[in-house]
């Protein structure tokens, strides 16, 4: 096996680099050191990636180095295809999902060493190994607005058995992750409709909350109309927040379950206020063409948010034509619960080493701002950018006119 890998490791790079960080999932963090200059100029360079590689006769779970995005030395094969994968807390293991089970690879020495039946439906949305004893799986439908439910598998990573099985007639909206298990914020199976927030705990103890705020997806008259409210979670407090577009934050105590609202001081816009005059309450509110936002805690008690909204305008022909708007890149203090809008052309936002990066809709670039509002560095200007992930102080960024990934140091811009 050693020598066929060899003779396929070129392959194997080859297909890593097009592939461009589609199939890798990208897992918590460590600082490693390196004796290698150009590395010395990364502060903080993070634990190897991992990567699923290579074509049906021979596919791979390897490790990748986070910078160079090469793959490192020892793999271990699937029969089948695999789904996000998770490194051991320590990264001396890893953990994928093939078919419905989830099997733990010594990527080292090549081999499986575990396998446990999950027994869940639907695709894998998510997975976390953030505690040596618990690894939590989150299944969900693949399409967003396709009806199904969501289930959340707990599994004892030491006795490697299953815990718990928490099925929800949900589809999910947003999730993320603590080291007491995953937040959700869910929306009803079928259409628009209020919101809900759950929890699967380390005993594998499943909590549900309602909330007074729409989500969810429907289509009518050739249209989908979709509801995607932001969730930031402060895992050190144990508070969840939910924020859709208006003016306003729900606060949720995740240990309680008690909710409180709270109003942002900063004006609405024009639009907002027409919006918030005329929008009926979640239960009766009508399902409007598409409103997105997503968010992330960040430190002292800062919430990054952004977003899109989408509309679609009918041709006098009858044509219909998609058009969309950026939300911008809102800076949420919820010490004073005031906001403000950092950049109005930002429709993504993601936050790496400290710093918010974001992406507009249009050839924008790649620019990020500190958490006191002001802009760091502005880079690839005039270049369409997708953000996909980050790992450490390391951001990974695609570009229109790039075949590959763009490594930027976050610290040095």
């Amino acid at each position: 096996m050693l020598a066929r890998f060899a003779t396929r490791r070129g392959m194997l790079r080859t297909a890593i680099a097009a592939a461009a960080l589609v199939v890798i999932a990208v897992v918590a963090t460590e600082l490693r050191r390196s004796d290698d200059a150009l590395l010395d100029r990364v502060t903080d360079r993070p634990a190897p990636l991992l990567a699923v590689a290579g074509d049906r006769e021979d596919r791979r779970v390897v490790g990748l180095d986070p910078l160079s995005l090469r793959p490192l030395p020892g793999s271990v094969h699937l029969d089948e295809p695999a789904r996000v994968g998770v490194w051991h807390p320590h990264r001396r293991l890893a953990a994928v999902v093939t078919g419905g089970a989830l099997r733990l690879l010594d990527l080292q020495h090549m081999r499986t060493l575990a396998t446990v039946r999950v027994g869940a439906r639907g695709g894998l949305a998510s997975s976390s190994w953030p505690r040596r004893d618990r690894i939590w799986l989150v299944f969900a439908a693949r399409a967003y607005h396709a009806r199904g439910t969501t289930t959340v598998v707990l599994v004892d990573a030491v006795r490697w058995r299953v815990i718990a099985r928490r099925r929800l007639a949900a589809r999910l909206v947003r999730l993320t992750h603590t080291p007491n298990g995953p937040a959700l914020l869910l929306a009803p199976p079928s259409g628009i409709g209020p919101a809900e927030i759950a929890t699967v705990d380390s005993q594998g103890e499943l909590a549900r909350l309602r909330l007074d705020v729409a989500a969810g997806a429907q289509s009518t008259d050739e249209i989908e109309h979709v509801r995607r409210p932001a969730l930031a979670v402060d895992a050190r407090q144990q508070r969840a927040y939910v924020l859709s577009v208006y003016s306003e934050v729900i606060e949720v105590d995740l240990q309680s379950l008690r909710v409180r609202r709270h109003r942002l001081s900063a004006p609405l816009s024009l639009l907002d206020r027409v919006r918030e005059l005329f929008d009926p309450p979640a239960e009766a509110r009508s399902p409007l063409i598409g409103r997105e936002r997503s968010a992330t805690w960040l430190a002292s008690g800062l919430i990054a948010v952004a977003g899109h909204d989408s509309d679609v305008l009918r041709r006098a022909t009858g044509a219909l034509e998609q058009g969309a708007r950026p939300a911008g890149l809102q800076l949420v203090d919820t010490r004073r619960w005031q906001v403000r809008t950092l950049d109005q052309h930002a429709a993504t936002a993601h936050v790496a080493a400290g710093l918010m990066l974001v992406a507009g809709m249009g050839r924008k670039g790649l620019a990020a701002y500190r958490p006191d509002g002001h802009r760091a560095f502005h880079l690839l200007e005039n270049e369409r950018v997708e953000i996909v992930t980050s790992a450490g102080s390391l951001a990974y960024v695609r570009t229109e006119s790039a075949r590959g990934i763009h490594v930027v140091d976050v610290r040095r811009g």
